[in-house]
């Protein structure tokens, strides 16, 4: 992993162990990528998709599942897409409905109470 993707793998761990949320924008304002669509997207998606190919292959579920659009407070199409892609989410398989299971198990993986 490349030292700006593991920076957003590091920030999306500390999110998910606090078992909060971080939107796009933020996410990427935090470890100084570009913060507006389509550049954020451009830059964010690829290392969000490696970061839960990573996850993936250690048997965990989808991390990125921590991050959000603001303004529906679910991840966006491309992390879906991705789901489906790589055979954790069934083909028709009602979004927010997997998201909530997906959030479920990052938090019993990594929050500790």
């Amino acid at each position: 992993m490349d030292d700006e993707a593991f920076e957003v793998y590091w920030r999306t761990l500390r999110v998910a162990m606090d078992g909060a949320t971080i939107n796009y924008s933020a996410l990427a304002a935090q470890v100084g990528l570009p913060t507006e669509w389509p550049q954020l997207g451009a830059v964010l998606g690829p290392i969000l998709d490696r970061i839960n190919a990573y996850e993936r292959a250690l048997g965990r579920p989808l991390l990125s599942a921590v991050v959000v659009r603001s303004d529906t407070g679910l991840p966006g199409a491309s992390f879906f897409t991705m789901a489906r892609r790589a055979g954790e989410m069934l083909e028709g398989e009602d979004e927010q409905t997997f998201w909530r299971k997906e959030i479920a198990r990052v938090r019993k993986t990594w929050v500790h109470t």
